[in-house]
């Protein structure tokens, strides 16, 4: 925020002084306004933006990258089982011979909120895995997922192009 307020302030102080030196050189008031338009609130603002960069979302993220805060979740699979560990330090666990259903629900959050949410249960109740797509893990958990005999990928791909409140059942266990 207060790179923002900086560049701004950068940018008006940049404008009358342009404003004043063109027309100033000039003569013309009509060429100083125009040139201080583009070079103070264009030229400017672009050159600090490149030569100050802010720190990106993603730097939050295990590892330096991600798509935050879906990155906070971090999924891990096991020989016996499906862990979740909530950014609120909640743990969730599913084990593997009691996983019942996956489920991709999507909704209409985003861009701004997760809007692609795994939804994993259990054979138990009270049992169950859910992050948001992005999370830390996502793609071994997922590849793990596509391994299940009888998993279809044409649901996730439907969902993966869903924006609107759906949920798709990409696997059932056997009965």
């Amino acid at each position: 925020m207060l790179r923002l307020l900086a560049i701004a302030v950068t940018a008006l102080a940049s404008f009358f002084l342009a404003f004043w030196a063109v027309t100033w050189v000039t003569g013309n008031n009509d060429i100083g306004a125009w040139a201080a338009l583009a070079f103070g609130f264009v030229g400017v603002p672009i050159l600090m933006l490149k030569l100050w960069p802010g720190e990106s979302p993603g730097s939050k993220c295990p590892g330096g990258k991600g798509l935050y805060p879906e990155c906070l979740f971090i999924v891990k699979v096991s020989d016996s089982e499906v862990l979740n560990q909530r950014p609120d330090g909640v743990v969730e666990r599913v084990a593997i011979k009691d996983l019942n259903e996956v489920v991709v629900e999507t909704n209409t959050s985003g861009p701004w909120g997760a809007d692609v949410w795994w939804l994993l249960s259990s054979k138990i109740p009270g049992n169950k895995c859910a992050f948001p797509g992005g999370a830390t893990g996502e793609e071994g958990v997922l590849k793990w997922l596509q391994g299940l005999p009888g998993f279809d990928n044409k649901a996730v791909i439907e969902a993966m192009g869903s924006t609107s409140n759906a949920r798709f059942i990409c696997w059932r266990a056997p009965v």
